[in-house]
């Protein structure tokens, strides 16, 4: 073997290489007269999709090779060259080696100096190479090199919340198809709609004369509004007793007992005294009997601790404020109950000087420890965010004692502030 004099290289560590035209030889003083045995394995290529990528395993200012290499999902076809640092009978060293996550033994490659991998899945693997001595005994040291396949734009976090919106308007449209195969029954409720409607009308025609007049047309009001949420979620009811996908199901009930609950808001105000606000310790009430109508379990009872005073609420407030109770209750008989057969619900309502705050705990084992309650994008949740700003206020999640917190404000210190 022939040396360049021009090629040549001084490590950090005093060891010299010396290039030829194919091939380099390294050589350490400090071990010269040493009767060395076992050779030291070297990475001498690293190909990437038939293109030399031997820039990838050098830290810029040195010779050393690195840990680790990253390539992008579409560069995944890998050749690595290794050599033995053994020049007195290089022909009589053998090698062996084995990726980690991928091989499940050594793979033994007898005088061939290249492992090849093609088309390797995105994730993390460990190549180790060995060889022998010229005496065939495997030596103890073993060159290690970590390549990390990265995974693809489409595995990405956004692209997953961009399949979850095509989910969701597939569903919608899958849902929208199956509504119109019931047509009879859905023109026989828009006629009723229609007909509703029009009495209406005719209602706010006649009691618009007097003031007591017009307290019976909001009781009228929010009769008919009551009727007509109820024909809607009638008509969702026959949609679902359509469906056998259970997630699908499970959306539009949750959609069903969402509407039920404005829908018991306009009853309260149709049937109490008062026309624009709502007692909210007896709405809190029925709406758990309600919830527990669809979602109780076999062989499991709810018990409801209702620590809210006689509380009177504008309706402004008391709708988004009576949403966030629903979606809490429904989480609840949903997630927190399962596997209790005595599930408790705690709520507690106090008015402070600026905010009143409502209290929410059950008895179950509470949100997840990673559960972030401020950047999860379920939808029940991001409608409490959404409503608990819509009220001037704040929603948050006392983890240790399981407790969900909602301050917020009336409607008059609301428009105070704007």
């Amino acid at each position: 073997m022939e040396f360049n004099r021009f090629h040549n290289l001084v490590f950090p560590d005093g060891s010299i290489a010396f290039g030829s035209f194919r091939y380099f030889a390294l050589f350490r003083p400090d071990e010269f007269g040493k009767d060395v045995t076992e050779p030291k394995v070297v990475i001498t290529s690293f190909v990437v999709n038939d293109k030399n990528a031997d820039s990838l395993l050098y830290a810029p200012d040195s010779g050393n090779t690195i840990a680790e290499v990253r390539l992008p999902y579409n560069r995944n076809f890998i050749q690595v060259g290794f050599s033995a640092m053994e020049f007195a009978l290089p022909w009589a060293i053998e090698y062996r080696y084995r990726m980690e996550g991928l091989d499940n033994d050594w793979v033994y490659a007898g005088n061939q100096n290249v492992a090849k991998y093609p088309g390797l899945a995105p994730g993390r693997y460990r190549l180790l190479i060995s060889a022998t001595d010229v005496a065939g005994k495997w030596a103890g040291h073993v060159q290690e090199i970590v390549i990390v396949i990265a995974p693809p734009w489409w595995w990405a976090w956004w692209a997953y919340l961009i399949y979850a919106a095509i989910l969701v308007l597939a569903v919608s449209g899958i849902y929208r198809l199956r509504l119109l195969s019931i047509k009879g029954r859905q023109k026989e409720l828009e006629k009723l709609v229609s007909e509703q409607t029009e009495e209406l009308k005719e209602t706010i025609g006649k009691l618009e004369e007097s003031s007591a007049q017009k307290d019976v047309l909001m009781k009228e009001v929010h009769h008919r509004v009551k009727n007509n949420l109820q024909v809607i979620s009638a008509l969702l009811n026959l949609q679902l007793a359509r469906l056998t996908d259970e997630s699908l199901r499970a959306t539009l009930e949750e959609g069903i007992t969402r509407i039920s609950s404005v829908s018991l808001l306009h009853n309260q105000l149709y049937k109490g005294e008062q026309l624009t606000n709502i007692e909210f310790s007896a709405f809190a009430r029925e709406l758990k009997e309600q919830i527990s109508s669809v979602y109780d379990k076999p062989a499991q009872s709810v018990t409801l601790q209702n620590e809210i005073p006689e509380t009177w609420l504008d309706i402004d407030t008391a709708l988004p404020l009576g949403l966030i109770l629903n979606e809490l209750m429904t989480n609840s008989y949903k997630y927190a109950f399962a596997g209790i057969g005595q599930g408790t619900i705690t709520l507690k309502l106090e008015r402070g000087d600026a905010y009143f705050v409502l209290s929410y705990f059950d008895n179950g084992a509470g949100l997840p420890a990673d559960l972030d309650l401020h950047k999860t994008r379920t939808l029940g949740l991001t409608l409490i965010r959404s409503l608990s700003k819509q009220l001037a206020g704040s929603f948050s999640y006392d983890r240790d004692s399981n407790v969900f917190v909602v301050r917020f404000k009336e409607l008059a210190a609301r428009k105070a502030v704007e």
